[in-house]
This record gives C-alpha cells, structure tokens and sequence, in this order.
C-alpha cells in the first residue's frame, strides 16, 4: 500500500509539473508549437498512468489536432499520433471512435509510405483486429 501511495503521489507531481510547463510553452510559444504539443503527450502518458483515460484520451484529441496544424494532416508524426489515440479509444471500449480514427490513419500511411510498407501493415493489422473485437 506504501508503494502505491508514493507511486499515485509521483503521478500527481508529475501532472502539476506538466501542467506549468503546457501553461509556459502555450505562453512562450504558443499553442501549436512541437515543444508545447510533446508536453502535451507528455502530460496524456501521465494520465494514462493515473487510469484517468477519459480525461487522458480527450487531451490526446486535442494533441492530434493540434499536431494536424503545425505538421499537417500527412506527416510521420500526426498519423503515429492518430494511430495511438485509435489504440487508446479501443482500450477503453470506444471501437466506433478508435475504427474511424484508424481508417484515417491507415490512408494517410498509404499516401505517405505506401501499402506495402511496415507503418502501413501495422495501421492495417491493428484496424483489422478491432473491426474483430
């Protein structure tokens, strides 16, 4: 019980401490900028961590489209982020959510890699999997 005390309260820095930072990188640098937006991931793993998926998977939404306007919708990075947030919707039972996600996904792979290429297999592997679940 200790160890899970000392755990929750790490977690709990953790987010305070990423909040400041997402609240000074949007005032220094603003909202769309890379650095405030990996804060921003930054502060969903935490989330994640605290079993707080709700709340963890709307900041990824809002992290998704905010990398959608510095990176633009086709580039390496918006669609792995796609990718995750469509994970993260199936594990918490959003398979509506995470499917049409995915399909965006896997079309932006296609057009950015190529079909036959391994980003675009593991788009379509995990799609296929939760068209299953």
């Amino acid at each position: 019980a200790m160890l899970l005390q000392k755990s929750r309260e790490g977690l709990d820095e953790a987010e305070a401490l990423l909040r400041k930072v997402v609240e000074v990188r949007t005032d220094c640098l603003g909202p769309e900028h890379i650095d405030t937006i990996s804060s921003l991931d930054a502060l969903v793993d935490v989330l994640w961590k605290s079993l707080r998926y709700s709340e963890a998977v709307d900041l990824q939404k809002t992290s998704l489209f905010k990398k959608q306007l510095a990176l633009g919708h086709i580039s390496k990075a918006t669609l792995h982020a796609a990718e995750n947030l469509a994970v993260h919707l199936a594990d918490i039972l959003r398979f509506e959510e995470a499917i049409e996600t995915l399909e965006l996904s896997l079309e932006g792979f296609k057009r950015y890699f190529g079909s036959g290429r391994p980003e675009a297999l593991h788009a379509a592997t995990t799609l296929a999997s939760l068209q299953h679940e």
